[in-house]
């Protein structure tokens, strides 16, 4: 339902239901765990709150990094594309070098 909220652009909605989803799945969901991240990040960005949105894109980075899921990566683009309007923020440009080095450093491991 997360995903439905955002796409009809009711973000509160849909962070509060991807927070819900997180804290059902187990650890071991890294695919949805990632995805349900981003899509609250995402929520969060478009809201501008940046704060909380960064952390949750942190928590999503780290996530899609341990999977090799194209809907989980496309979820992360998405993410990023609403943290866009900030990129000159410093919380965002540490954000994307945060996920630069993360997945960088998953390329030179594989």
């Amino acid at each position: 339902m997360a995903h439905a909220f955002f796409d009809l652009g009711r973000l509160e909605q849909a962070h509060r239901q991807a927070v819900d989803s997180i804290a059902l799945l187990k650890p071991s969901r890294v695919r949805h765990l990632a995805m349900e991240n981003a899509l609250a990040a995402a929520a969060l960005a478009r809201s501008a709150h940046l704060d909380e949105g960064c952390h949750l894109a942190r928590q999503a980075v780290v996530h899609a990094a341990r999977t090799v899921s194209f809907r989980s990566q496309h979820r992360i683009a998405i993410m990023f594309a609403e943290f866009h309007p900030y990129s000159d923020t410093r919380l965002v440009r540490d954000l994307r070098d945060f996920a630069h080095v993360t997945f960088e450093s998953l390329a030179l491991t594989t």
